[in-house]
């Protein structure tokens, strides 16, 4: 018989039962378990001894120990990376709260998802996502899924520098009012959508160019 045969054969002829009664203390530090050992005849199986086990098979002692033992003692295999679904869910739900805003000038190359400048880093909503939770009594999920659920979502947290003027940098760095910021993002939106207004306007889009100016940013020509 090769190994691995041999192997099966002990298995099959040794049954690992748990240790009833310990007649003392000193006994749980021998063992744990009690081997029992058989062979099958033309009646059936038949209890024998250990020795007639390693006479029959060949093998050393130690060999059908480890053999035994092994099988009994290897631990379970779990699904690695397995999440709860409602865990998973609740990651999604919470991205979806936090307010968001297209890009400005991104948006033809890009559909990314802009946080508005309301958290500093990834830890700073992880954070927050870890307060809402313990909030209301949701299963909590690693920083490493929960930035996974980020990417896939196709939020980004730093909004691209050229979607962001003088007044938006200023408030960045807390130099401007909170009501004037507000007003400059209601009229930047209003420009927004009287922009598709538009577009819509005409019957063949594909053909429409609509150049849009900022005045203030034009330069004059010098005085001659």
């Amino acid at each position: 018989m090769s190994w691995e045969e041999k192997r099966v054969f002990v298995r099959t002829a040794i049954d690992v039962k748990d240790v009833k009664e310990r007649k003392s203390v000193s006994d749980v530090q021998k063992r744990s378990n009690t081997l029992m050992f058989s062979l099958k005849g033309t009646e059936g199986r038949k209890k024998v001894c250990k020795e007639m086990i390693l006479n029959t098979t060949g093998l050393k002692k130690w060999w059908v120990l480890n053999a035994v033992t092994a099988e009994t003692q290897r631990p379970e295999k779990t699904q690695k990376g397995a999440q709860p679904s409602d865990g998973l869910a609740f990651v999604k739900e919470f991205l979806d709260r936090l307010p968001k805003m297209l890009s400005h000038n991104c948006r033809k190359d890009s559909n990314k998802m802009c946080l508005e400048p309301l958290f500093q880093s990834f830890a700073d909503i992880y954070r927050e996502y870890l307060k809402v939770c313990d909030s209301e009594g949701k299963p909590k999920m690693s920083r490493t899924v929960f930035v996974a659920g980020v990417k896939v979502g196709n939020i980004s947290l730093f909004m691209p520098r050229k979607d962001q003027c003088d007044l938006c940098c200023e408030y960045s760095q807390c130099n401007v009012a909170e009501d004037v910021y507000h007003q400059h993002r209601e009229r930047k939106e209003s420009a927004q959508r009287e922009k598709s207004r538009d577009k819509e306007m005409y019957p063949f889009p594909s053909r429409t160019i609509l150049l849009c100016v900022d005045v203030q940013r034009v330069l004059l020509a010098p005085a001659l």
